[in-house]
């Protein structure tokens, strides 16, 4: 089992889906793993995995500040 294994959620999140996730990343990493949740509101939507040192992020506050990267960088 992975030990370091953290899935931040901005707000509830239905046991199943937490379970598909758990599978999913089960099949990209090639090992059992059980997320610890902990909830953060910041994150606006999505969820953001720490597996091992490796962060997995698909929170909507990452890609607002992707977004806002590129437009500030395309005015330049």
């Amino acid at each position: 089992m992975i030990q370091d294994a953290v899935l931040k959620i901005a707000g509830p999140m239905k046991p199943e889906v937490i379970r598909a996730l758990e599978h999913r990343f089960e099949s990209l990493l090639h090992d059992s793993i059980e997320f610890h949740i902990e909830q953060d509101p910041s994150l606006i939507g999505g969820f953001a995995a720490y597996i091992n040192g490796t962060v997995y992020d698909t929170s909507l506050l990452t890609q607002l500040k992707q977004m806002r990267k590129y437009l500030t960088s395309a005015d330049e």
